[in-house]
């Protein structure tokens, strides 16, 4: 099991091919489940969240002191999936 925000997952992060091959499994995983968390190369971790639930933590982390002057531009374009 993995933690995610302080909280245990109830599930094994996926390997790098499986979520390629069962890419839309995950999304609707990360939709209905929660946070989705692809292993890759052993170290690196990716974790897959809705789009409000980024957001939700991107706002969290801009609202700490310390960040507070960053400035983030969303940009609206195709996001291409990262070759794996």
């Amino acid at each position: 099991m993995m933690k995610v925000r302080g909280e245990m997952l109830k599930h094994e992060a996926w390997n790098a091919a499986d979520a390629e091959k069962r890419f839309t499994e995950l999304l609707d995983r990360a939709e209905h489940e929660g946070p989705q968390v692809v292993q890759f190369e052993d170290k690196q971790f990716i974790v897959t969240l809705k789009d409000e639930e980024g957001n939700r933590l991107v706002r969290a982390f801009l609202d700490e002191p310390e960040f507070r002057n960053i400035n983030i531009d969303r940009i609206d374009a195709p996001v291409k999936a990262p070759e794996l």
